[in-house]
This record gives C-alpha cells, structure tokens and sequence, in this order.
C-alpha cells in the first residue's frame, strides 16, 4: 500500500568521481580536483595548438615580400589602363612569380578568417567539455 513517510539517513557521502572512457577501450576513473587539473591540461593544449596555427600562418605571410617580382608585376598590373595587353606580354617565369604571388596573398587574407572559426569552434568545445 501507501507509504505516508519515509526516513532516510545518510551515513556517508562520497566525493564525485568522473570516469573517461580512453579510445583503446580502457577507462580512467579521477576524482573532482585531478578532472579539474585534465582539463586545464586539455585547455592548454588547445590554445597551443591555435598559437602554433597562429605563428605559422603570420610567418607564411611574412615571407611575402612586397619588392619580389610577383609584388611589382601584381602593381603594374594594377596601374595599367590596359592590364590584358601587359599581362600578355609577361614571360612565363614573370607568369610563375606572379601566380605564386597571388596564391600566397589569396592564403594571407584567407588563413586569418579559418583561424578565427577554428579558435571559436576550440573554445565552443572547451566551454562544452568543461561544463561551465
């Protein structure tokens, strides 16, 4: 039948504990303070990781120099009232620097803006996995 009260006493209360299932099927078990130090450690290595991305985008675009061959042309091309007329009478190496000079500055505009989503998507995740 109906139970119209129940008592219950706690005799001890166990701290939390976080279980991680590893990807070879092993499992780790860590209490509240070493979960919190994993995912500081975790945090850490994601703002390395968009640091790296960071350093090496701004040292691919760094080595883009202005007075290269590729930068001049890319100039005149610009200058020019008639730029199809110049750019058929550019050699095929002048072709070649100026192509490469292009790609690089298409990665330098682009590389940035991948930067900012992959950081905003890291620290989605880290605010996700952390729970906060």
């Amino acid at each position: 039948g109906r139970v119209p009260r129940t008592l219950v006493g706690v005799a001890r209360i166990y701290p939390v504990l976080y279980k991680e299932r590893l990807p070879d099927g092993s499992s780790i078990v860590r209490s509240e303070r070493m979960e919190r130090k994993a995912l500081q450690l975790y945090h850490q290595r994601v703002s390395k990781i968009a640091e790296d991305i960071m350093s090496e985008q701004d040292e691919n675009c760094a080595s883009t120099d202005d007075s290269e061959e590729g930068a001049k042309i890319c100039k005149m091309l610009e200058q020019a009232a008639e730029p199809e007329v110049m750019m058929a009478g550019l050699t095929s190496e002048q072709m070649i620097s100026f192509s490469s000079y292009q790609a690089k500055q298409k990665v330098c505009t682009i590389i940035p803006r991948i930067h900012q989503l992959v950081l905003g998507k890291l620290r989605k995740l880290c605010h996700y996995i952390s729970g906060s």
